[in-house]
């Protein structure tokens, strides 16, 4: 409940029946009639119950969710990477999880030296890095158009790098553009 900033209600699965369960449960009908958008990670069954329980409210995928799912995808290609790339990259790879999922500006000293060094060693974990951090600026954008245009324009640029986990994440992203641009319309259901 964003107005009181406390949880409306926890549950032990994440299906669609307890979803919408919690939402019919949790709202009376007034209230559920007064909700414009709803802040939700992508999983199916929220966005069913959401869709089921809430037609007239907009979906919206915040930014966390959006750049966990990138995220994954980066650790997808380390994974693929270090069995891939032998010696070398284990050298230089091995330890370098988290630091690989942490963003640019917030690496600093001898973590960045580490960062560049590995991303010498190995060029498809650089470009899968560079373009997780471009995701970014999906949220300077200020209309859905601009969004859209800003991923369509990230999808298009993944056509020759040769990175099948970020084409997924793209094709994935790219199904769930209405949500990720919602947010322009409600960027406060976003704090």
């Amino acid at each position: 409940d964003v107005v009181r900033g406390e949880v409306m209600g926890l549950r032990q699965d994440r299906t669609t029946t307890t979803a919408a369960t919690l939402l019919t449960e949790g709202l009376d009908p007034h209230q559920r009639g007064a909700i414009h958008a709803v802040c939700t990670d992508m999983h199916r069954p929220y966005l069913n119950a959401v869709t089921q329980v809430l037609p007239q409210a907009d979906v919206v995928f915040d930014k966390f969710h959006v750049l966990q799912h990138a995220s994954a995808a980066l650790d997808e290609v380390r994974r693929d990477e270090f069995f891939r790339a032998g010696p070398v990259m284990r050298a230089h790879g091995r330890g370098k999880r988290w630091l690989l999922l942490r963003r640019w500006k917030t690496v600093r000293g001898s973590k960045r030296r580490e960062l560049q060094t590995l991303f010498a060693a190995n060029r498809r974990l650089f470009k899968a890095y560079l373009l997780r951090e471009q995701l970014d600026r999906l949220w300077t954008y200020r209309t859905p158009m601009g969004v859209g245009n800003f991923l369509i324009g990230w999808v298009n640029a993944l056509r020759w790098q040769r990175l099948p986990e970020m084409e997924r994440l793209g094709a994935f992203l790219v199904r769930h553009l209405d949500g990720i641009a919602a947010y322009c319309s409600h960027p406060d259901s976003l704090t």
